[in-house]
C-alpha cells in the first residue's frame, strides 16, 4: 500500500503544471506595430536589451502571466522564440499592417470645435495643448477671416501619437477655420489601393456621404506614398484688399 501511494504522488508531481505555468499558451504569429520594439532579457523594462525589432516584423510569441503599464497602456509581456527574449504586448498585433483597421473613425472629427477637440486629445491621447485643453472655458469663435491668427487657430494632432490612428500613418495635419475642423490631411508611409485605404481608415464609399458632415474625400498617390485629404467644407477665400480697407476704416 505504501509503495502504491508513493508512486501516485510521484506521478502527480510530474504531470501537474507549476504555479504560473504558461503550458496553455502557445506561440502564435504576431506583427510588430512600433517603429522600433526593444527585446529584453526579462519581462520588465529594467532588464537588459537583447535585440530590436522593426515595424512590420513577423515573430512568433506567447503571452506570459506578467503584466505591466508603459506610457499609460497596460498589457502583458510576450516571450519571443526568435530572437529569444520578451517584448511588451501593446506593440504587437494579430494582423499585418496592411490588414490592421484603424480603431478611430477620423472622418467624424470633421466639423469639431477646437476647444472640444482639444479636450478630446487630452483625454484620449494624453496630449494637452497649451491653449486648447480640458481647462479652456468660454472659447469665443472668430468668424472674421481678416483676423487670421484666431480665424485659423486650433490644436494640432500630436505627431508622436500618429501610430495610434494607424501604424502606416506618416503624418497627420489638421486645418482649422472659423472655429471648426475644416480638413484632415493624412499621409501614409506607402502606396495603398483606394478601395483598400477606405477600409483601413473607416472611410465611406464614393458618393455615400451626402448626408454626413463631409464636403470632399480626395485620395491620391504621391511618389511612394498615398495621401488622403478629408474636408468638411471648402476653404474660405480671403480678399486681402477688402481686409486692408476694413482695417483702415477702423
Amino acid at each position: 500500500m505504501i509503495r502504491k501511494i508513493y508512486i501516485c504522488l510521484v506521478f502527480n508531481i510530474l504531470i501537474l503544471p507549476a504555479p504560473g505555468s504558461q503550458a496553455a499558451e502557445k506561440y502564435t504569429l504576431k506583427f510588430v506595430t512600433a517603429h522600433k520594439l526593444t527585446v529584453r532579457s526579462r519581462p520588465t523594462v529594467r532588464s537588459r536589451k537583447v535585440g530590436i525589432l522593426t515595424k512590420g516584423t513577423r515573430i512568433y510569441a506567447r503571452r506570459t502571466t506578467v503584466s505591466d503599464t508603459f506610457r499609460g497602456v497596460t498589457d502583458y509581456w510576450y516571450k519571443c522564440k526568435k530572437p529569444a527574449g520578451y517584448v511588451f504586448g501593446s506593440y504587437l498585433s494579430d494582423v499585418s499592417l496592411e490588414e490592421f483597421v484603424s480603431p478611430y473613425c477620423v472622418i467624424e472629427w470633421l466639423g469639431k470645435r477646437p476647444d472640444t477637440f482639444g479636450c478630446y486629445l487630452e483625454k484620449e491621447f494624453g496630449f494637452s495643448h497649451s491653449k486648447f485643453n480640458c481647462s479652456l472655458q468660454r472659447y469665443q469663435i472668430e468668424t472674421d477671416p481678416c483676423n487670421k491668427k484666431t480665424f485659423y487657430e486650433g490644436p494640432p494632432f500630436p505627431s508622436f501619437k500618429k501610430s495610434r490612428i494607424h501604424p502606416l500613418v506618416e503624418q497627420i495635419t489638421l486645418y482649422w477655420e472659423a472655429g471648426k475642423l475644416r480638413a484632415i490631411d493624412i499621409v501614409c508611409k506607402k502606396r495603398l489601393n483606394k478601395t483598400y485605404i477606405r477600409k483601413l481608415f473607416n472611410l465611406p464609399g464614393e458618393g455615400s456621404f451626402s448626408d454626413r458632415n463631409i464636403y470632399k474625400i480626395k485620395i491620391q498617390d504621391q511618389k511612394q506614398r498615398t495621401r488622403m485629404l478629408l474636408e468638411a467644407f471648402a476653404p474660405t477665400i480671403i480678399n486681402e484688399e477688402d481686409c486692408l480697407k476694413y482695417q483702415r476704416k477702423k
